[in-house]
């Protein structure tokens, strides 16, 4: 499962949105659906997030 993290401080410099992981604004529930729903429709995608991820650390 890809990192999801908020879009605040540094953390939008170590993870690139749908490439190691996905950011959202805080407190906005349905950019959290909307992100799940990306992942639950395109499980390779959030497989190739996820291993990005890892790798790059996040």
């Amino acid at each position: 499962m890809p990192e999801q993290q908020l879009k605040i401080g540094g953390i939008k410099g170590i993870v690139k949105h749908l490439q190691t992981g996905m950011l959202m604004v805080p407190g906005n529930a349905e950019s959290l659906l909307e992100q799940i729903d990306f992942l639950k429709s395109n499980p390779q995608n959030a497989v190739e997030i996820g291993r990005k991820g890892r790798q790059a650390g996040c």
